[in-house]
């Protein structure tokens, strides 16, 4: 096992951020280009870099994700927006110095052995960038992520305190040098990583122009039989993730008509959120929410799953896989017991192997895949088998190794290997080309007239 995945060894990964408010992050961006294009690029870049760290921490248990905000009163509504696998603590007062050697003695006094802190203005890191300094500091005490503007990006250090944090000046372009200095002068070694780039000023801005992960929009399309007022719970999980410009198109069974506003009871929820009436038929929701999505990347999510956190991440990251035609998440079941858990990972061995993944594991594509193969063509079972089928004559497939988590209802309500065996009839009648209504009597026990 290697030392750096061994449980006993704790180690802290830091990540410094500010709450986002129009007016306080990004000011020099908002100087030239206003308040909230500041705030929408500083709100990227927190989500591109959470998705970061968390994909580093993936298969890392020993490894804790700690996020330190700033205001300190700001914490719980920090929490309700950004809601994740991490402890969320408040900043110490003091310049930038002083709350990093808070913050190194804070995971001191957790027991940590090894700590490395990253900020949020870079638009370049990446994961191997944080798997690169904590194997620095297991051959020495200090290493650094020097940024092209002459400061550090990255800091990380076996538990030592320093001097080096003591300089009330900061944002200078001496930053780095000073700091390797200081430390160098006090006998430590000092190890160093690849340059990244910060984003701060107009001119940075020219490095993301044709980034994806910065210019994509998502459209994430939920067919449901729901109200929105009755699914408050899911819209609020997909809201927390969402990425400025992001939408969702909650798609219901109804008389067809125009785009229809949030209810009241739903006010609380993100601006983007739209209300979308369609004819009966998941494949017929999925389309309609399609025809009027703004996005260039499409998510046809289920309203009983539960995402990954950091999805956005993964999502906008995809829009620059442009042999890749068709994206999932890796599927489980929420709640599980061994034989959910077993079929689970025949689903994903199955997408694994024969690349056929199910509606149910989140599918996403970009919208030029869904226009070419016509969007859905089964307006109310096996959608998704054909969908993917057609989507994956003109690319490849990427599978996120990170769980989106389903409820069972059908399988309990009919008892799960009644219902595994009857989902595999039903693929099979498919395959022999039995129309869409005789499937969905046999599904749901009644026609589609139905409803």
């Amino acid at each position: 096992m290697s030392i750096l995945n061994h449980p006993n060894d704790r180690q802290a990964l830091i990540l410094f951020m500010r709450q986002p408010q129009a007016g306080q992050v990004k000011t020099r961006l908002a100087a030239t280009h206003g308040d909230q294009f500041a705030l929408e690029l500083y709100v990227k870049l927190l989500r591109r870099t959470l998705g970061v760290c968390l994909t580093f921490q993936q298969g890392r248990p020993n490894v804790d994700l700690l996020v330190f905000a700033t205001p300190a009163a700001a914490i719980p509504e920090i929490a309700r927006d950004f809601p994740g696998p991490w402890r969320l603590l408040p900043q110490t007062d003091g310049h930038l110095g002083r709350r990093m050697d808070q913050a190194f003695a804070t995971c001191r006094q957790l027991g940590y052995r090894r700590t490395v802190l990253v900020g949020t203005d870079l638009c370049d890191l990446d994961a191997t960038d944080l798997e690169a300094a904590f194997a620095e500091l297991v051959r020495a005490p200090v290493v650094l992520g020097p940024a092209a503007d002459g400061g550090f990006y990255l800091v990380g250090l076996r538990p030592v305190s320093h001097l080096a944090f003591h300089p009330k000046t900061w944002g200078t372009s001496s930053v780095y040098a000073r700091t390797r200095a200081a430390f160098g002068a006090a006998g430590l070694i000092v190890r160093s990583l690849a340059v990244r780039h910060d984003l701060d000023t107009a001119d940075d801005l020219a490095r993301i122009q044709r980034d994806p992960l910065f210019t994509s929009r998502v459209s994430v399309i939920v067919p449901t039989r729901h109200r929105p007022e009755q699914v408050k719970p899911f819209l609020d999980r997909i809201r927390t993730g969402l990425w400025p410009g992001d939408e969702i198109l909650l798609v219901h069974p109804a008389a067809p008509g125009p785009v229809q506003p949030l209810p009241a009871a739903c006010d609380h929820l993100h601006r983007s959120i739209r209300v979308l009436p369609s004819a009966l038929g998941r494949g017929r929701q999925l389309n309609a929410g399609a025809g009027a999505a703004t996005g260039d990347l499409l998510w046809f999510l289920h309203d009983d799953c539960q995402p990954p956190a950091g999805f956005g991440y993964h999502l906008h990251r995809f829009a620059a896989r442009t042999d890749q035609a068709l994206g999932c998440f890796r599927l489980a079941f929420e709640p599980s017991c061994p034989e959910l858990d077993l079929i689970a990972a025949w689903a994903n061995l199955r997408t694994r192997i024969r690349h056929r993944p199910y509606g149910d594991q989140g599918l996403f594509c970009r919208r030029r895949i869904y226009d070419q193969i016509g969007g859905f063509q089964r307006p109310m079972l096996m959608e998704d088998v054909e969908f993917v089928r057609r989507a994956l004559t003109l690319g490849g497939l990427t599978i996120i190794d990170e769980p989106i988590r389903t409820a069972p209802s059908r399988y309990l309500e009919r008892g799960i290997w009644r219902a595994s065996l009857q989902n595999h009839l039903l693929m099979l009648l498919h395959a022999l080309g039995i129309d869409d209504a005789t499937l969905y009597r046999l599904y749901y026990g009644r026609s589609p007239a139905k409803g």
